[in-house]
């Protein structure tokens, strides 16, 4: 594919980094997928708002602030990544809009770093979730809390880290599409 003198390429990638002439099957496809999309963002948006209003006024509600209940935080967390990640399969409704997946493009670009954002942050999550529970069950001890609050800004920033890793050192166009929708490509799949 021919690119301009910043190695930008001049228009999108051939089959199979984008698709052009999308199948009502694959379009099909990406409306249920957008459509589950748009239910993950609305419950988890609901349970987010849900959750930190709890925190907010928890005098009213509770003897304890649930803000220094550690479970509770941790399950925050996942569920603020299940967002991130929600809105990366949102993107879908774009590109059945236009009847094509198109690489390199800023929405191809923002789906699949929100997906890989909301998958890494959703993973690390899950495993401090687990490890935390063994901690606490298995040892019978409990963490500090600002060591525990320094645990979660070290799982954020880690996810970020490693999300913000994959342009920097593939480029900013090894997030094509894979399949029907976007994700990053393969370490033997240069375009």
């Amino acid at each position: 594919m021919a690119t301009d003198n910043t190695g930008i390429p001049e228009a999108y990638y051939e089959a199979p980094y984008s698709l052009t002439n999308m199948s009502d099957e694959i379009r099909n496809g990406l409306l249920a997928i957008g459509t589950l999309a748009t239910m993950s963002l609305v419950l988890t948006s609901g349970l987010l708002a849900f959750i930190t209003w709890r925190m907010i006024t928890w005098r009213s509600h509770y003897t304890r602030a649930v803000a220094r209940n550690q479970a509770v935080v941790l399950i925050y967390q996942l569920i603020l990544a299940d967002f991130f990640q929600s809105l990366g399969f949102l993107l879908s409704f774009y590109w059945t809009s236009l009847r094509l997946i198109a690489g390199p493009e800023g929405a191809c670009f923002a789906q699949g770093i929100l997906i890989q954002f909301g998958d890494v942050a959703s993973a690390f999550f899950v495993l401090a979730i687990a490890a935390h529970t063994t901690y606490q069950v298995v040892l019978s001890r409990n963490v500090p809390y600002k060591m525990f609050v320094l645990y979660i800004l070290v799982i954020w920033a880690f996810a970020l880290l490693l999300t913000c890793l994959v342009p920097i050192v593939g480029g900013r166009y090894v997030i094509l599409r894979a399949g029907i929708w976007i994700e990053v490509l393969g370490c033997y799949q240069n375009p």
